[in-house]
This record gives C-alpha cells, sequence and structure tokens, in this order.
C-alpha cells in the first residue's frame, strides 16, 4: 500500500512557524509548544527523572529498526501496561518480530503504557505517547493494533 500526502515531517518544516524560528517537529497549541516527536535532547532531560528509564529508550537486543521512508505502512503494536509486563508477553513479542522479518514494505514499532512519573511529565510538557523505534507520536502512524490479554488491561488502553 503506497504512502498518500508529503513524506513525514515535510509538513513541519514549510510552516510559518519553521520560518519565524520555531523548533521544527514542534506545533503550536495557544501559543505552547507541543511536541510531534521527542527529541533525544528532551528524553536526555527527563531520564535522570524517571524511576526506570530504560523503559523508554528503546534499543534492545533484537529490536528492529526500519526507516520510515522506506516501508509503505508504519504498524504500532501497542500494549496497555508497563514496558516490563508488555515484554514478557510473548503474543506481542512473535508478532512484532514476524513483521518486522515477513513484510519488508512494513515497519512494526511498539509502544507501551508509561509509568506514573513518566506519565505526569507528559502530560505536563505535552508530549504525545511515542513509539520506542523511531520515537513517533502514535498519531503519525498508519495503524495501530492493542493487545488485551485480559480485560485489566482496559484501563490501560483508555489512558
Amino acid at each position: 500500500m503506497p504512502r498518500r500526502g508529503p513524506p513525514r515531517g515535510a509538513a513541519a518544516r514549510n510552516t510559518p512557524d519553521a520560518e519565524q524560528g520555531k523548533p521544527e517537529g514542534a506545533a503550536w497549541v495557544e501559543g505552547r509548544s507541543v511536541l510531534s516527536s521527542p527529541p533525544m535532547e528532551w528524553l536526555e532531560q527527563i531520564l535522570p527523572q524517571l524511576r526506570l528509564p530504560g523503559r523508554y529508550t528503546g534499543g534492545e537486543v533484537n529490536s528492529v529498526r526500519k526507516d520510515p521512508g522506506r516501508v509503505d505502512c508504519r504498524l504500532v503494536l501497542a500494549y496497555p501496561d508497563l514496558y516490563e509486563i508488555g515484554m514478557s508477553h510473548l503474543g506481542l513479542q512473535i508478532l512484532y518480530h514476524r513483521v518486522n522479518r515477513a513484510v519488508r514494505e512494513v515497519a512494526a514499532e511498539r509502544v507501551f503504557l508509561p509509568d506514573p512519573d513518566a506519565a505526569a511529565l507528559m502530560r505536563r510538557e505535552r508530549v504525545p505517547l511515542f513509539t520506542l523505534e523511531s520515537r513517533t507520536p502514535l498519531a503519525e502512524v498508519d495503524a495501530i493494533g492493542v493487545s488485551l490479554s485480559y480485560e485489566m488491561a482496559m484501563p490501560g488502553v483508555l489512558e
């Protein structure tokens, strides 16, 4: 399935905000910056404040990073619980590796529910929930699949 519209990030570079010296990759709501894709600088600033910062960095052994510009579809596999719980779910791991290895045109990325400390910082800074692999906000991907292994995970979806 071919990608429609301008390349990712093109809209941010061609906006009047970018011409006025405001940072690229940021949207502006009510005069405040809303990060479109959390830059590494932002992550580096907040990681020391988090209880378990490794949950948000990605790059684990066997993780797969595909160039977003070379795929037709970006699929996010979401697990509505903490990273440690989601990564212990074999179904999520199988889907992630199967899609990334078998389907060249599709990039599967992962997202997990942030811990309350990270969620509070993200809300305060107006940073959207983003994927581990490319730090892409969920609103910018092509499809989101949510894995619900039991009923008690449903509040995490709503979060």
